[in-house]
């Protein structure tokens, strides 16, 4: 039984614009600490600064002798159909190694410098 002399005993509730503010602090909190690199709500951290590679990895990978497709594409940008029409031109020489088929890795640098 409450009168109008007794208190509320609940907290009293902040407005709307107090609410968004709260909202927006704790935004600009989660902004800074990903700006600085730390954990958030779980999520995993972001880094700082990219960490810096050291030299001896900046050095092109050694080349292959022989090439799947799936390689001739990602490294010479050549397709699988375009790989299979030099082939039969002889322009591309194929090698089985069981049931898969490679392309050597001397007929590419001829085709790419105009010796094929």
């Amino acid at each position: 039984m409450n009168t109008t002399d007794d208190p509320d005993p609940r907290p009293a509730r902040s407005s709307l614009s107090d609410r968004h503010e709260e909202i927006a602090a704790y935004r600009r909190k989660e902004v800074a600490a990903r700006r600085r690199g730390r954990k958030v709500r779980g999520e995993t951290a972001i880094p700082a600064r990219p960490a810096r590679v050291a030299p001896a990895l900046e050095q092109s990978p050694p080349r292959r002798l022989l090439h799947s497709f799936g390689s001739l594409r990602a490294v010479y940008s050549i397709p699988r159909s375009t790989a299979y029409h030099l082939i039969a031109q002889g322009k591309l020489r194929m090698v089985k190694v069981g049931h898969r088929s490679y392309v050597t890795d001397d007929s590419v640098q001829a085709l790419i410098n105009g010796e094929a």
